[in-house]
């Protein structure tokens, strides 16, 4: 009774199985006992038949590159309305906020001229006047005839400050201001020249001789030293500022 089931299994034909080709056992062990010599019947690849080399793959086309155009810097403005007047209460110029040529008139040696937040402006200053300031401003050109006491400039970018031809000035003040040239007449030689925080300074003047303006830089470096026996730190100008 239990031959039946095995028997049917035997029996049952597969239909897959049935369209392998068998192969007899006696031929694949007689291929197995070859030994190495079992691929001498196989068919060599040579190297054009080879597809996975690199140089059979498709190239694909580089990716366009878009580049972004620059992104323009918004042009910078002064933070208020230009004014231009005088206060006769405190005997001051205000020129504020320009960004064009203003004239200033002088009309008493002790009048002083205020200049605040002026962006690319030229601000022209004719006759004796006691006292400059200019405040704040950036790439402005100040010129002037004459101030008896001082022109500060403080806090500033970028400034030229010229003294005209006949014209002289006590001193120039520069404090906290990054890139001034002070241009100095062949009447104002004896300008002294007082600097604290800042860089990039200049002054300019004619040589005696042959008249041809000549422009040196503003030491910022100096070299201190102490004394012991009196007491004092000195300072000389550094070497980068020999020549």
């Amino acid at each position: 009774v239990a031959a039946g089931p095995a028997e049917t299994a035997v029996g049952t034909s597969n239909p897959a199985a049935s369209s392998i080709p068998q192969v007899p056992k006696a031929d694949l062990f007689g291929a197995l006992n070859k030994g190495g010599a079992i691929t001498a019947g196989l068919k060599t690849v040579t190297k054009d038949m080879q597809t996975w080399r690199s140089e059979f793959k498709e190239t694909a086309p580089a990716p366009v590159v878009v580049k972004k155009a620059p992104t323009a810097r918004p042009t910078e403005t002064p933070k208020g309305p230009p004014k231009l007047f005088f206060q006769e209460d405190s005997s001051k110029w205000l020129v504020e906020c320009q960004t064009g040529p203003a004239e200033v008139v002088i009309g008493d040696k002790r009048e002083t001229v205020y200049i605040f937040g002026c962006i690319g402006a030229t601000i022209e200053i004719r006759g004796k006047c006691k006292s400059i300031i200019v405040d704040s401003c950036k790439r402005t050109r100040v010129v002037f005839d004459m101030a008896m006491a001082s022109c500060e400039v403080v806090n500033c970018q970028r400034i030229n400050v010229e003294v005209r031809e006949g014209g002289s000035v006590s001193a120039v003040a520069i404090d906290k201001t990054d890139g001034i040239v002070v241009t100095l007449s062949a009447s104002s030689l004896e300008t002294e020249i007082v600097a604290s925080k800042s860089s990039e300074m200049n002054v300019a003047w004619p040589d005696v001789k042959t008249g041809d303006m000549v422009e040196k830089p503003i030491p910022e470096q100096y070299v201190h030293r102490i004394d012991p026996n009196t007491l004092t730190v000195s300072a000389n100008v550094s070497d980068l500022y020999g020549h």
